[in-house]
C-alpha cells in the first residue's frame, strides 16, 4: 500500500498576499509615525533651548543698557563738572561772548551772572 504523498502547499500554511500588503501597510505607517514623534521630540527640544537663550540674551540686553544709562549719566555729570569748573573761570565779559544758546545754559547753571 502507498501513502500518498503531501504536496508542498498542504503542508505549509500559507499567508495570502492581501494580509502581507495589510502587515506592510500597518509597519510603514507605524514607522512613519514614530519619525514623526522623534521630530517632533527634537523640535520641541530646540524650542525650548532657543526660549532659554532668548531669556538669557534679553537678561543681558537689560544689564548692558543699564550700564549703558550709568556711564551716560557718570558722562553727563564729569562734563558738568568740568564746564561748571570752566564758568567759574571765565569772566563776566567772556561769558557775554558766547553763543547764545550756550550762554543761557551757563546763566541757569550759574544764575545772576
Amino acid at each position: 500500500m502507498r501513502l500518498p504523498k503531501l504536496s508542498s502547499q498542504g503542508s505549509k500554511k500559507t499567508i495570502p498576499k492581501e494580509l502581507v500588503d495589510a502587515n506592510n501597510q500597518v509597519f510603514e505607517k507605524i514607522h512613519e509615525e514614530l519619525k514623526a514623534r522623534s521630530m517632533l521630540r527634537t523640535i520641541e527640544e530646540t524650542k525650548k533651548r532657543l526660549l532659554s537663550e532668548k531669556s538669557s540674551l534679553e537678561a543681558k540686553i537689560v544689564q548692558l543698557e543699564k550700564k549703558k544709562s550709568s556711564e551716560v549719566c557718570c558722562l553727563n555729570i564729569s562734563c558738568f563738572a568740568f564746564l561748571a569748573r570752566r564758568v567759574v573761570n571765565l569772566s563776566h565779559t567772556s561769558i557775554r561772548a558766547l553763543p547764545s544758546s550756550i550762554n543761557s545754559l551757563f546763566h541757569k547753571i550759574i544764575p545772576g551772572d
